[in-house]
């Protein structure tokens, strides 16, 4: 299979919203250090969504590490 990380996304319409998502992970993706950074910041997002830790806790763990 082609790897999705390859794909253009600039030339795909998507709607408003998902463009200003997108364009915010692009905007923190930019500003973190490294890959292995912004995977990390990833992993705490997953951890809110998955609902293993509260908006307070990613919030302080965001803060501390990033």
């Amino acid at each position: 299979t082609f790897p999705l990380w390859r794909f253009n996304l600039s030339l795909i319409n998507f709607s408003p919203g998902l463009q200003r998502k997108l364009a915010f992970f692009e905007d923190v993706k930019s500003k973190l250090r490294s890959q292995e950074t912004y995977q990390e910041f990833l992993k705490c997002l997953n951890l809110y969504s998955e609902e293993i830790i509260t908006r307070e806790q990613l919030h302080s763990l965001v803060c501390m590490n990033f």
